[in-house]
């Protein structure tokens, strides 16, 4: 039988798998309507720091955490994506003016 406070932990683990599941990432720190399941969170990282945690409960946070997609990640595609699109427009715009470019590279960063 669990107790109040494992039903608790449950709980609020899956609050946040939903919301990342949603968002694929963390609750925003800066957005007030989810700050609370951030701090749940960090205060987990936190005790699974200090090895105040049981290994089901490490395991759990774990999957969750592999199961966002980290901002870095984010970065590198939308850069890859990027600089593949200029590369492949530098060849096309030589013959239009600056303005030009400027307005094909907006309007490929919109897609």
């Amino acid at each position: 039988m669990a107790t109040v406070n494992e039903t608790k932990w449950l709980a609020k683990y899956q609050q946040l798998k939903d919301y990342v599941e949603q968002h694929h990432q963390l609750p925003d720190k800066k957005k007030v309507e989810n700050r609370g399941l951030l701090n749940w969170w960090k205060y987990n990282k936190k005790l699974a720091k200090l090895d105040k945690l049981s290994e089901e409960k490490l395991r759990m946070l774990q999957e969750l955490s592999d199961s966002r997609i980290i901002k870095s990640d984010k970065k590198a595609l939308f850069c890859k994506y990027y600089v593949h699109s200029v590369k492949r427009l530098s060849y096309i715009c030589i013959y239009f003016r600056l303005f030009y470019v400027n307005y094909l590279t907006i309007n490929i960063c919109l897609l």
